[in-house]
This record gives structure tokens, sequence and C-alpha cells, in this order.
């Protein structure tokens, strides 16, 4: 953004000042060439400057008055400083949503334990999402709305599927008279996927998850907080112990009390470092726990995996046994449904 000079008399050639400065500046940022500098003096060369700046912008005058700064060019100036402004403030507004755009993206990459922004979508509202709830598998053979359809967890989709799977093959070997009826499979998966039974059965599961690993979550940190604090207390008695052994030791020994310095710090450190090791391994136990069953992308289910500045990193790709198991029970559910309304 070109500094705006604050001109407040006409300028002409002969004259100087400060004022002629700042329009020799403004000039010569905007391309406009000056041998001598910004010397202060308004010469032939600031004139030719400022006649060709006049053209440039569209400043109206006579042809004997180009050159010459009046009330007009400090207008120009004027409408020029406002559209620089407006100019920057636009680019900040820009460049603050884009920050605001990152920063829901990483909220949503830890929220679903994703790794890359690829992985998202947006949905109707403007939140991200994972990519897997949009439709990239829809097949209308399947008889289910693909409205519905998108609004399906990876187990429900996964049950739709083999219910068809099922019962076409049933039909290809004769074992049963009737092909699969597109809206009866609806209402089959339906009634499946929202039986009360399953919904309590992983719905209670998951809570009970959930309420654990936050408690557990809260103990680690405590206790954490705790040892930290205890830790510190007792280096700060070692310390001060070091210090009353230098002051009764001596000069003589200023070599010895350097080195016996450097033992108690890296002693300590080792300390902190084994303390943040042996808590990153029992967040790493947890958060293995939970993505193995739940799977990755059922990780955004809890609060974060963290305690004393520590985070789980999620493995990825994992699709856990809760989700297997879900499937298993809705499929067996969604084909029992299905066999009493087709008949």
């Amino acid at each position: 953004m070109p500094t705006i000079p604050n001109i407040t008399r006409n300028l002409g050639p002969g004259m100087s000042g400060e004022d002629v400065t700042d329009l020799q500046n403004f000039l010569i940022s905007q391309g406009f060439n000056i041998p001598a500098g910004a010397t202060g003096y308004y010469g032939e060369q600031t004139k030719k400057a400022v006649s060709d700046w006049q053209k440039s912008v569209g400043v109206q005058a006579p042809a004997n008055e180009y050159g010459y700064f009046g009330p007009k060019s400090m207008a120009k100036i004027g409408e020029t400083g406002k559209t620089a402004t407006s100019e920057l403030q636009s680019q900040i507004g820009s460049v603050s949503e884009q920050i605001n755009e990152l920063q829901k993206q990483q909220t949503a990459l830890q929220k679903y334990g994703l790794t890359d922004t690829s992985q998202l979508t947006q949905d109707a509202t403007g939140e991200y999402i994972p990519l897997s709830g949009k439709t990239t598998d829809y097949d209308p053979s399947l008889g289910v709305p693909e409205e519905l359809w998108n609004q399906l967890d990876d187990s429900s989709k996964a049950f739709v599927t083999g219910v068809k799977d099922v019962i076409q093959s049933q039909y290809d070997a004769g074992q049963t008279n009737v092909s699969i009826n597109a809206d009866l499979l609806n209402k089959a998966m339906t009634a499946a996927a929202n039986d009360p039974d399953i919904l309590s059965k992983y719905g209670d599961a998951l809570k009970l998850n959930q309420s654990s690993l936050n408690r557990t979550l809260s103990d680690i940190s405590s206790e954490y907080s705790q040892t930290e604090k205890e830790r510190g207390i007792a280096q700060e008695e070692q310390r001060k112990a070091l210090a009353e052994s230098e002051a009764s030791a001596g000069r003589a020994y200023s070599g010895f009390r350097e080195q016996a310095k450097q033992r108690l710090a890296t002693s300590q450190e080792g300390v902190i470092e084994s303390s943040k090791r042996a808590l990153q391994k029992e967040l790493q136990n947890i958060g293995q726990t939970l993505e193995e069953r739940y799977g990755t992308s059922g990780l955004y289910r809890f609060s974060p995996i963290t305690a004393g500045g520590l985070s789980y990193t999620p493995v990825g790709g994992i699709i856990g046994t809760e989700a297997a198991a879900k499937k298993a029970d809705i499929e067996a559910k969604g084909l029992s449904e299905y066999e009493k309304v087709k008949l």
C-alpha cells in the first residue's frame, strides 16, 4: 500500500519543503521517474513526473497547467488513498476468511481422526465432515433413496448391500421364488437400522465408554499434575541442597560444583522425559483400544485423548470391531424383517 502524502498547499516548480519530498516519494513509488530522487525541491523532473501521473489517473487540466499540483490533484490523491485502504481491508478480510476455514478444517480433522483435508467435504450448513459421508458409492439398484443413503453410516450401507447380495444369490440359486423388492428392502433396512434393541446395545456401550474415557483422562491429568508438582518441589530441594554445599565448599571446589550442577540438571531432565514417555504410552494404549473398537472415523465420538500437553495420534484407516459387529447384527435383523414383510 503506497504512502499517501498529506499535501495542503498548491505546489509548483521552484518550491521546496517536506510536502514536496512526500510528493516525490509518492510519485516514485507509483513508478514515475525522478532521476534526482526525492530531494525536496520541485524542479523540472518533478514537474514532468507530476504531469505524467496526472494524465495517467485522469486529472483534467489545460495543457499549460499539467505539472502543477493543485486542488484537483489533491482530490485525486485522496481517492487513491481510499482505494488503497479499501483494497487492503479486502485483502485482510480474505486472509481472515482463509484462516477461519483452515481452523475449521483442523478442528474437523481432529474430531474425525483424519489426517488430510482431502478427506473432508462440506455439508449443507458449511460444516466440514468426512468425505465418506457423501455419495460416492450410491447404486439405485439397492432400492434405497439416494437422500437416505447419504445419511447412513458405513455399517448401515454394508447392511443394505449385504441383504441385496444374499437375497439375490438365493433367488439365482432357486432358493427363493421372488427377486428383490426395492420398496420392501428399503423398509426392512430402515426397521433394522432403527431397531431399539440394536440402538440400545451399541448406544449404551458407546455412552459407557465415553464416560469411562472422560473419567480416565481426568484421573490421569490430575495424577500427572500432582506428580509434576511433587517433582518440582523435590527438584527445588535438590537445587537448594547443592547451593548449600557450594557455599560451604568455597571457591576451591568451583569445578566440582559445575559438574554437580550439570549432573543434577541431566538427572532431572531424564526424570521428566521418562514421565512424559510413560504418559504418552498410557495415552497410546487408551487411544489404540478405542480406535481398534470404534475405528478411526469413530474417534470423533470421544473427547480429544489428551493429558499433560500430550495427545493420542490415530493410527488411521482402522475400520473397528464395533462397526463389524453392528453390521452383523443389522444384517441379521434386516434379513428377518425382510422375510416378514415380503410374504
